[in-house]
């Protein structure tokens, strides 16, 4: 089996590397020829897991200054885990929820009783938000957290939480 690199759209994409592990890439794009920049990153990752003996040594031969240098107009952000990428989609949902009632993070922050810099944190996946915690941001919000059926993203689960407005 071979590393293999599907994109969800122009700035995701999952790598399933040969020995079956799941990761989550995301990339920060400049106009240009998306198409053949993101053909060359692709190949440069499947090329760092084909020929690495582990994860941590494929991340590790992922250079993201050589796939900047390769790609004019596309950096790759970074590779994650399935469960990074679920932060990252729960932190991106409150931020737009959040701004799309006008609110600050300060004032959100105040509202839910969050240090602003965890509510930081959290809006950009890099701090997992518990149950209770998801609760209080959603109520603030005029939202709900549910149990949804999951889209088919290609990662290996069978279901997620997700935060929306009360009248989506």
């Amino acid at each position: 089996m071979q590393t293999t690199i599907v994109f969800f759209n122009e700035r995701e994409f999952k790598v399933t590397t040969k020995r079956g592990e799941v990761l989550a890439g995301f990339l920060t794009l400049e106009p240009a020829d998306t198409e053949k920049a993101r053909r060359q990153v692709a190949e440069l990752i499947a090329y760092a897991f084909d020929t690495s003996q582990s994860l941590n040594e494929g991340l590790r031969t992922v250079d993201t200054g050589r796939v900047d240098r390769l790609t004019t107009g596309i950096k790759l952000e970074t590779l994650v885990g399935p469960a990074e990428a679920h932060r990252r989609r729960i932190g991106a949902s409150i931020r737009a929820l959040r701004e799309s009632k006008g609110m600050s993070a300060r004032e959100l922050a105040f509202l839910t009783h969050i240090d602003a810099s965890n509510l930081s944190k959290i809006e950009q996946g890099k701090h997992a938000v518990n149950l209770d915690t998801l609760n209080k941001i959603a109520h603030i919000l005029d939202a709900q957290v549910e149990i949804v059926p999951l889209v088919d993203d290609g990662f290996p689960r069978t279901r997620f939480m997700q935060i929306h407005d009360y009248w989506d």
